[in-house]
């Protein structure tokens, strides 16, 4: 019995990571440190590799400052910068091309979504053999009627779309 083959580098030496995470950014400066801190923390505890791939949406603030000395101590990261806002959909879309995982997770910086679940979301997609997990808060007390009633069509789209893949919520996977 041989050795498994050990993963084919990358062009930049590094090896090829198995998880991209993406993450659009606009003025996301206040919120920055943390979700550093946060999603640091869940995706080293993976043990395999990955990238962020950061899409800064033209900020205004001290985001891209933010972005370039978080890169110094965090080689997984990687930073690409729209030269002017061009809105949510546009900067994920161009997250999503640069992403070279093999799976890819979406992220809002705001932490809206919470990192912690992304190692379940990986392991339901790999488990259940599926290729779209999303997740689903169970707690929208404090979304306005608007947010619950466009959320509800939102996933009712999904599963006519036929995207009735793994859903997660927070400490269940279904």
């Amino acid at each position: 019995m041989s050795a498994p083959a050990s993963p084919r580098p990358a062009g930049d030496g590094a090896v090829p990571p198995t998880l991209s995470v993406v993450v659009p950014m606009f003025d996301e400066a206040e919120v920055l440190p943390l979700f550093v801190e946060r999603v640091r923390g869940v995706l080293d505890g993976l043990g395999e590799p990955y990238e962020v791939v950061a899409v800064d949406d033209g900020s205004r603030d001290t985001t891209p400052v933010l972005l370039q000395a978080a890169r110094r101590t965090w080689p997984q990261l990687r930073v690409l910068r729209l030269r002017a806002n061009a809105g949510h959909q546009a900067a994920l879309s161009a997250g999503l091309v640069a992403a070279r995982g093999d799976w890819v997770v979406t992220l809002d910086a705001d932490l809206q979504d919470p990192p912690e679940v992304v190692p379940e979301m990986l392991r339901a997609a790999r488990d259940q053999d599926v290729d779209v997990v999303y997740g689903v808060r169970t707690d929208r007390s404090s979304d306005s009627v608007f947010k619950r009633s466009t959320a509800r069509v939102y996933y009712a789209l999904m599963r006519a779309l036929g995207a009735g893949g793994a859903r997660t919520t927070p400490g269940t996977t279904g």
